[in-house]
């Protein structure tokens, strides 16, 4: 969803919200049973660069995206004495259809109050349209970072994977101060062991010749959640 953030309704908010995080939830709930039964998985949940910065015209769009990102913060560590890894990709901007089927809020009344900022969009996407005609920007990348990760050994998967060769550096110095902090956080609150917790680690799952048939068991060790 694109545009002034008051410009959308609840229901736009809900919507989006629904979409990017109430979605990718159901499944994860109706994976994690089987995943912990068995003592391995992978739930691969696709963020954003916006999972870190709520920027201006894309306020509703991130705050969607905030909250998959505190959902599968958390998990991570909850489910890693299960032997299921919980990781997030974080991808760029990408030439793709997305910008062709932006959305916009239900409730232009208050357009006319922000005339001071209407020159941003103009901007944004000017700007959009340097990083890809000098970086080149190639959605390909996004799939082989999930391949990656699905043949990375169990324990040993990161929490955040960017996909980002413009911008992805000041999205790593955010990841980077978060981590450290995150430390500090739950050393504060008694859960620190988490943090040092060692596994038994399994054999990475390899797909290099995988069949994405949804009777393998490789299948259903994996979840890639992407909206």
């Amino acid at each position: 969803m694109f545009g002034v953030a008051e410009t959308a309704t609840p229901a736009d908010l809900q919507y989006m919200l629904n979409v990017n995080t109430v979605a990718p939830w159901r499944l994860m709930k109706l994976a994690l049973p089987f995943m912990r039964k068995q003592s391995e998985g992978l739930i691969i949940n696709v963020s954003s660069g916006w999972g870190r910065f709520s920027a201006p015209l894309s306020t509703v769009y991130a705050s969607s995206k905030f909250a998959l990102e505190g959902l599968s913060e958390g998990l991570h560590y909850e489910l890693r004495s299960s032997g299921v890894d919980v990781a997030i990709i974080q991808p760029g901007a990408f030439p793709t259809e997305m910008s062709q089927k932006l959305a916009v809020g239900a409730d232009p009344s208050v357009s006319d109050d922000y005339k001071a900022i209407a020159d941003l969009p103009d901007k944004m996407f000017t700007a959009l349209g340097e990083i890809f005609e000098k970086g080149k920007p190639n959605p390909q990348d996004v799939v082989d970072a999930v391949v990656k990760l699905i043949n990375t050994p169990q324990g040993q998967r990161p929490l955040r994977t960017i996909v980002d060769q413009s911008t992805g550096h000041i999205v790593e110095a955010a990841n980077e101060a978060v981590a450290s902090q995150y430390r500090n956080v739950l050393t504060a609150f008694g859960m620190h062991d988490l943090l040092g917790l060692k596994l038994d680690l399994k054999r990475p799952l390899n797909i290099r010749n995988f069949n994405w048939d949804l009777r393998s068991s490789k299948f259903k060790s994996v979840l890639f959640n992407f909206f």
